[in-house]
């Protein structure tokens, strides 16, 4: 998404989307890949997965919105 978005520009804004990941999500699970989250637990998967999924979109639409894209015109999204 922030690469659909920023481009050539997007790599400062994944950084930022990494390190929030990492700082909100890392300490809680010792980790952040999916194995640390759900600690390969097929119902962790399902009980956990959705929230960060939509916490981490929602992170990355006001990094977008930060960065000052407008996700409202497509036409016109960088200013």
């Amino acid at each position: 998404m922030l690469g659909l978005f920023g481009g050539r520009e997007a790599a400062p804004m994944i950084r930022e989307l990494t390190g929030w990941f990492e700082f909100t999500y890392g300490k809680q699970y010792g980790g952040t890949s999916c194995r640390d989250i759900t600690n390969d637990d097929p119902y962790n998967r399902i009980t956990l997965c959705p929230a960060l999924i939509e916490a981490t979109y929602e992170q990355a639409k006001a990094i977008l919105i930060e960065n000052g894209y407008d996700l409202y015109d497509l036409n016109h999204s960088h200013t």
